[in-house]
This record gives structure tokens, sequence and C-alpha cells, in this order.
């Protein structure tokens, strides 16, 4: 029985996220395929919203204790 919600769990997925905007810039900047680099982007896009998903449950989940 866990005690943690499952919102509030970590995703311990191995999965590549930049450490700064410059190092993705930088990693789409070497893709010369264009649908390639478009998808590239929209799996960065979509990883940025899971996490500010998980941020506001644990925003709000703090702040209603």
């Amino acid at each position: 029985m866990s005690l943690i919600p499952p919102q509030l769990s970590l995703d311990l997925k191995s999965s590549y996220m930049p450490k700064t905007i410059n190092d993705f810039l930088d990693s789409i900047s070497t893709i010369c395929d264009v649908s390639k680099r478009v998808t590239k982007l929209d799996e960065f896009w979509k990883k940025l919203e899971e996490e500010m998903r998980k941020i506001d449950v644990f925003k709000r989940s703090f702040l209603s204790t």
C-alpha cells in the first residue's frame, strides 16, 4: 500500500531531457530532416506539458494541506 498518490510519484523512465534550452536547440539543429525535427520538438513539448501538470498537482496538494 503506497502513501504517495500516483499523481505525485516520480517518473523514472530513462529519457533524454536537455539541461538548458540551448542544449535542446543544439540537438535540434543537428537534425536535417524537417519531419524528424518537428517530431523531436513535439516530443519535447509534450514532456514539458507533462512536467507542468505534475507541478500543478504537487502545488494543489501542498497548498491544500
